[in-house]
């Protein structure tokens, strides 16, 4: 069985905890900046080992996978140091606030895999083990639509105007120095999937962009999971530098362009699209539904193999479930990690890239008055 060692008692505890039971693995230490809430998950989950020092539980001898499940201005120095340990690496998206940070850790990564072939690198993009996401990659691949002619992709969600959701508060999410923004919270995400579906972007170009200056701050140090809501205590409104809305553009392998855009700072949101154009054919995946046809043919759904089926779980849990099983399996040895759809550091460094390129100066909207 995996050990695992869990850095983070927010997302790490109501996310990947279950999802590692769920995947057969073994949480044998925690590890907060807070004692007190290493030590409340530990006695909640049933975990042998708290503690307040990334750096012991690294160390351990019964730890064989690491993952970092905390806000990225601490991504290096925790993956580097498990790295270093000789410990397989999960890290949560982004890999870092800038990608010198996230080049620190994928070289790293290679300099530990030299010395210990067949170690785990990898960062958390579980999106990609969404069913239809996995089919629609197959399908690309398998030459459906043919030569890609254009592609052309929207995220655009309400979750920055709902205070139900983190992203409507003043948290690190709404501070760039602390790796917040929406181009690393969600559109990391998407990148990941386009490039997952059709291969490597170049020539990316775009822009972000701050559509909300201000954000309530809570009247407490917000945690993942904590209930929040439109009765939530503040104190004050604070202004935020972090972008909530981006713009990508560029080009496939074969030159074709794309076109990704989104936000979360609109009410309403016409959620997820993406639109695939070929040579022979078309996809369009519009939310949890996705509809293809060759040319000349009609638009009909097409749906997933029963293979790419996910444990049961609410949440993200079983899709993170799915990609910890995959950890498990390489660790394990019943499997090549060259046989899984694991998203690699280098994954994680080229999203990394287009997110500097693009997202290194967002500029504020002005709300006009008359």
């Amino acid at each position: 069985m995996v050990r695992v060692g869990l850095i983070g008692t927010g997302w790490g505890t109501r996310t990947q905890m279950p999802a590692f039971r769920l995947a057969g693995a073994d949480v044998v230490a925690i590890c907060s900046g807070r004692r007190d809430r290493a030590e409340a998950a530990a006695k909640e989950w049933g975990v042998p080992v708290a503690t307040d020092d990334y750096r012991e539980l690294v160390e351990r001898d019964d730890v064989d996978v690491v993952s970092v499940c905390t806000p990225p201005a601490v991504h290096a120095e925790m993956s580097i140091a498990a790295l270093n340990a000789g410990k397989h690496l999960i890290c949560e998206k982004p890999l870092a606030p800038t990608l010198a940070e996230a080049s620190e850790i994928a070289e790293a990564g290679r300099v530990a895999a030299e010395r210990r072939p067949g170690l785990v690198r990898v960062v958390h993009h579980e999106m990609r083990y969404i069913p239809i996401r996995r089919h629609l990659s197959d399908l690309v691949s398998q030459g459906f639509i043919g030569e890609p002619r254009a592609v052309v992709g929207s995220v655009l969600v309400p979750l920055g105007t709902d205070p139900t959701k983190e992203p409507y508060w003043y948290t690190w999410i709404a501070d760039r120095a602390k790796g917040g923004g929406f181009m690393t919270g969600l559109m990391s995400h998407h990148l990941d999937l386009l490039r997952f579906t059709v291969g490597d972007l170049h020539d990316v170009t775009g822009h972000t962009s701050i559509l909300m200056n201000e954000r309530p701050q809570l009247a407490w140090e917000y945690r993942d999971g904590d209930e929040i809501g439109p009765d939530s205590p503040t104190v004050g409104m604070r202004e935020v530098d972090a972008d909530d809305t981006a713009v990508a553009t560029g080009r496939l392998d074969n030159r074709a362009p794309f076109v990704l855009s989104g936000t979360w700072s609109i009410h309403h949101g016409s959620g997820v699209r993406l639109e695939l154009y070929g040579s022979e054919g078309s996809l369009v995946l519009d939310g949890p539904t996705l509809l293809g046809a060759r040319a000349g043919d009609a638009l009909a759904p097409q749906e997933p193999p029963a293979c790419y089926g996910l444990p049961e779980g609410t949440g993200m849990v079983p899709l993170c479930a799915q990609m910890m099983q995959e950890v498990a399996d390489v660790v394990d040895g019943r499997c090549e990690q060259s046989a899984t759809i694991l998203p690699t550091l280098d994954d994680g460094l080229a999203v990394q890239e287009i997110i500097e390129n693009i997202g290194a100066a967002p500029v504020r909207v002005s709300e006009r008055t008359t």
